[in-house]
């Protein structure tokens, strides 16, 4: 990568949201760096899916995990952990977001995010988390 942009951006993203507009546009030929703060600062509810306590990008508890993944059919991305942080360009090619891993999206355009729930049970999410996101540069070419 080249010499990294000092461009950071943080939003607060809310965990009932089916899609959640960052209004951040992201690039592919960009890397970024990507941090999650559960729950966002000053928001009084910790993130909950449910009954739920969320901390971490990893989704939900452990038992809760294996209890869940009997039915992973019914979350919007199945083969994706429950309530992971998703993010997609334009609501399209969506890709886990992992702590100390850089985001490379796929295309170009908005960034778009979700926490990967069933389609109809966003309505039991409470709580938000602060999206921090550092355009790292542009990609080396290979």
């Amino acid at each position: 990568m080249t010499e990294a942009a000092e461009h950071l951006q943080s939003i607060e993203i809310q965990s009932a949201s089916y899609w959640f507009d960052t209004k951040i546009d992201v690039s592919r030929e960009h890397a970024y760096e990507i941090a999650v703060i559960f729950p966002a600062p000053g928001t009084p509810d910790a993130v909950r899916d449910w009954m739920l306590s969320i901390n971490d990008l990893s989704g939900w508890p452990g038992w809760a995990k294996i209890i869940g993944s009997v039915f992973f059919f019914l979350r919007r991305n199945p083969f994706e952990p429950w309530f992971a942080l998703m993010a997609t360009v334009d609501r399209k090619h969506p890709q886990r977001l992992c702590s100390g891993l850089p985001y490379c999206p796929r295309d170009s355009g908005r960034l778009i995010c979700y926490f990967n729930d069933s389609p109809w049970a966003y309505g039991n999410n409470y709580g938000s988390v602060l999206l921090k996101v550092k355009d790292l540069g542009m990609l080396e070419k290979r």
